[in-house]
């Protein structure tokens, strides 16, 4: 007797589910992630597409998901599970600037990209991960109270005057007024 399908409301319509999605939801509920396929990683990261952007990431055309799996299936042989979720994390919950939120795609998680964004994602799970208008805010701020420090050290400067009288030969401190 076959399993009736699981009923799932979305966008206020019942939708039936798939083998493929209970399968993804089941491994998803029990954090399974290193049970993943190409297929269960392309869900969640629709999934966490949906969360971020409350719209479908589409897939378009068989092409389209060819070239998904194969994306998906490069990770898998090069990357363990934890850091392909970690990686997808980063791109939808952290406050990445490499793309908007809107225009966030698995081809970021291509060849192309992978190292910046893996690098980026230890970064984010160290919590030491600076955005780009972070980081310039930082150097600035930097840049800043090294000026600051500049101007204090030039307007303090140290003289020695000697004279004849050997009482009077003392350092004398002297500031640069404006």
């Amino acid at each position: 007797m076959k399993k009736p399908l699981k009923k799932k409301v979305m966008n206020g319509k019942v939708q039936k589910l798939s083998a493929s999605k209970r399968v993804f939801n089941y491994l998803l509920e029990e954090e399974l992630f290193s049970e993943f396929k190409s297929l269960d990683w392309i869900f969640y990261f629709q999934k966490k597409y949906w969360e971020t952007n409350n719209r479908v990431y589409e897939i378009n055309g068989e092409h389209g998901w060819r070239v998904e799996h194969s994306i998906y299936k490069a990770l898998i042989k090069n990357y363990a599970p934890k850091d392909i979720k970690l990686m997808i994390d980063f791109l939808f919950d952290s406050s990445q600037d490499i793309k908007e939120k809107r225009q966030v795609g698995s081809y970021l998680l291509s060849s192309k990209w992978i190292d910046s964004i893996y690098r980026n994602a230890k970064l984010w799970q160290d919590g030491e991960y600076l955005n780009r208008r972070e980081t310039w805010a930082k150097e600035a701020k930097e840049q800043k109270e090294k000026e600051i420090d500049e101007k204090f050290q030039a307007r303090e400067w140290t003289s020695t005057k000697t004279e004849d009288n050997p009482k009077k030969n003392k350092e004398k401190k002297s500031k640069i007024r404006f």
